[in-house]
């Protein structure tokens, strides 16, 4: 299910790549499961097979159910920093995926001392002409 590779220039120590793939399913809990699982064993594999103290990942937008597998994300997020308090998670997210941006700020206020915001100036600006 997984593959890791050393990654070369980028700042980071290894790349994870994973098969993944949400369900086509009109039902928002089997998605949100699905979602969940995928965040859980990514970490699990991250912090245990290649010692990772932080795991970044990019967040898709494959789906009109954006919100869903946001609230999911963050859910597991939220479950997986409250059993390490060393585990440090990033979510990135492209430039032109302003929905998305939106739905994770609205969840992660409402998550506050758990979660907080960074991004470039450029997604600050952005965001507070909103």
């Amino acid at each position: 299910m997984f593959i890791h590779t050393k990654s070369d220039r980028l700042p980071c120590k290894s790349i994870l790549f994973t098969n993944w793939t949400p369900p086509v399913t009109n039902d928002d809990s089997e998605l949100q499961r699905s979602v969940q699982i995928f965040i859980l064993k990514s970490i699990q594999y991250a912090t245990t097979r290649l010692e990772a103290a932080s795991v970044a990942f990019a967040v898709p937008d494959f789906c009109d159910k954006e919100e869903t597998v946001v609230k999911a994300m963050l859910k597991e997020a939220k479950h997986q920093i409250e059993k390490s308090t060393t585990l440090d998670l990033s979510f990135l997210l492209l430039a032109n995926q302003q929905t998305l941006l939106e739905l994770f700020l609205t969840k992660i206020e409402k998550m506050q001392g758990f979660l907080q915001l960074s991004c470039p100036t450029t997604c600050k600006n952005s965001c507070q002409k909103n």
